[in-house]
């Protein structure tokens, strides 16, 4: 007999006894919610009742454990990132590698900066943005 957090492929008669994986079932056909389907948990079938004062303080202090737990991780990324400056890391996107010498002959020949971007294997951001800097 299936129980309410098994699946309809994971019967008695089925021959792979392997957990759900998102390849092997199509879990939104099946009535399955992401939250049911990654940690077993189906709100159909909880016994928090949302209308009393304690459904309200359960809910509440799930909220307050997820927010502690996003406020860690956004503490651990940033002294992670922290700690990276301080070895001389770069962090964030790597600058385009454009010489200006060959930007400013590219659009001296009669290329539109589209085109001088095309070439170069850049944006036209990076080529207007270049054209406008003090350097030019």
């Amino acid at each position: 007999m299936r129980s309410a957090l098994q699946p309809s492929c994971l019967n008695e008669n089925s021959k792979s006894k392997r957990a759900p994986t998102c390849r092997g079932l199509n879990w939104r056909s099946e009535g399955w919610s992401p939250v049911r389907f990654l940690f077993g948990i189906d709100k159909r079938y909880t016994a928090i009742d949302t209308s009393t004062p304690v459904g309200k303080m359960t809910f509440t202090v799930l909220g307050a454990v997820a927010e502690l737990e996003r406020s860690l991780i956004v503490e651990r990324t940033r002294a992670g990132q922290r700690n990276a400056k301080l070895n001389g890391k770069h962090i964030g996107r790597p600058r385009a590698c454009v010489n200006d010498t060959e930007i400013r002959s590219l659009l001296d020949a009669g290329n539109s900066m589209s085109q001088v971007a095309e070439i170069l294997g850049v944006s036209a951001a990076t080529i207007c943005r270049r054209t406008q800097s003090a350097e030019w």
